[in-house]
């Protein structure tokens, strides 16, 4: 009778064991950055250009979203993760504020046919920086336009910026890096615009 208790006992406990495994796992987030382009003040350029396929940094390379608590150590998310990965995410804003601006008259992502121009550039940063009492969201990169046949690099946008949020959850991180995003390609774009009207 005692062997059967204490039998039952066991299985009991396994059972609430085997439960609150599965029963308290952390439920995952997915996020992508977003924003709404406006069109912006620019003359139209008959050419056609291409937006090629963002490098990312080796470290950002994967779904997770990073944070960090110095220059020196990094974490990921355990259940927070980009709904696509972050190069994939971000040439798409590239190629959308592009897209909205109307300063190519031709704008591709394949390459289908020969381009006059080349968008491209390299996500260095793209994470949230814990300081212990404050939080930045934080955006590093560099947008470039280069002449398709001759690779000259006709403009250069690099930036590392940070944007205080107020609260841990990521989902602030992510909406101040959209900020962030559409600052510097506005700014990319004007900055485009300004050296091709010099031609």
């Amino acid at each position: 009778m005692r062997r059967t208790a204490a039998t039952l006992g066991l299985v009991f406990c396994a059972a609430l064991l085997f439960g609150g495994c599965f029963g308290s796992q952390a439920k995952k987030h997915y996020y992508r950055v977003y924003y709404r382009p406006q069109t912006a003040r620019v003359v139209p350029v008959p050419a056609t250009a291409r937006v090629k396929t963002l490098e990312i940094d080796k470290v950002y390379r994967r779904y997770n979203l990073v944070y960090r608590t110095s220059p020196y150590e990094i974490f990921y998310y355990p259940n927070h993760y980009w709904a696509s990965r972050p190069e994939d995410m971000m040439t798409d804003l590239v190629y959308a504020h592009l897209k909205t601006a109307g300063l190519f008259t031709d704008l591709i992502i394949k390459l289908d046919k020969t381009p006059d121009y080349e968008v491209t550039g390299e996500i260095r940063e793209i994470d949230m920086f814990d300081s212990g009492d404050r939080w930045f969201a934080h955006l590093s990169m560099v947008l470039t336009l280069k002449d398709f046949k001759t690779g000259a690099v006709l403009a250069a946008h690099p930036f590392d910026e940070r944007r205080e949020v107020f609260g841990r959850e990521p989902v602030h991180t992510v909406r101040a890096i959209g900020e962030i995003a559409e600052q510097e390609i506005e700014r990319f774009i004007q900055h485009i615009a300004a050296e091709l009207g010099k031609k």
